[in-house]
């Protein structure tokens, strides 16, 4: 679970961690369109130690 003011950024940060490419992703796209978010969060690095508590 991620939680975050804005959902779309949530939501990123979730698919991101369970590994997805958000970039290419045809379904964020349409959150990008509709909803918004900074398209840099796709590529802010998540740090080693929470990736490797999540996982």
């Amino acid at each position: 679970m991620t939680l975050n003011h804005e959902l779309p950024v949530a939501d990123v940060l979730a698919s991101r961690l369970q590994g997805q490419q958000v970039q290419t992703s045809a379904f964020f796209e349409v959150v990008r369109r509709e909803l918004g978010f900074p398209d840099e969060i796709a590529h802010w690095p998540i740090p080693e130690d929470l990736v490797l508590r999540l996982v």
